[in-house]
């Protein structure tokens, strides 16, 4: 190889690193709006467990009562915590059905994450 051949190989190699390295920074970014995008969602969570949390508390310091239909149904603690576990449990399980299948909160705000794309997380669009 001369001089020339070996000069225009180098350009042809840089000018490929170049398009790398934009690929990676877009990427990177993508990235990093999604992390953010994960923290807000992992704070709803942690909001409505805590929520849960405290209605359960309520529940059981307030006797349990029946507060569903007016009848006097008188449950023990146990059964009280198991029922309301089960509850927040099965909404747990069916916010995570409606995450995975890409829905979002009715407020429309997905933080300008990445998940409107279908390219599956790979490079961005």
């Amino acid at each position: 190889m001369d001089a020339e051949n070996v000069l225009e190989a180098k350009k042809a190699e840089m000018a490929m690193m170049q398009e790398e390295k934009i690929c990676v920074e877009e990427w990177l970014t993508a990235a990093e709006i999604e992390l953010e995008e994960t923290k807000r969602e992992h704070a709803k969570y942690k909001d409505m467990e805590k929520l849960a949390n405290d209605l359960q508390d309520f529940v059981l310091e307030a006797g349990g009562n029946d507060v569903h239909d007016n009848r006097q149904i008188n449950l023990d603690e146990d059964t009280m915590k198991a029922l309301l576990e089960e509850a927040v449990r099965d909404f747990a399980e069916e916010m995570n059905k409606a995450h995975s299948r890409g829905c979002r909160p009715a407020d429309g705000d997905n933080g300008g994450g990445g998940r409107e794309g279908g390219n599956g997380g790979g490079r961005p669009e």
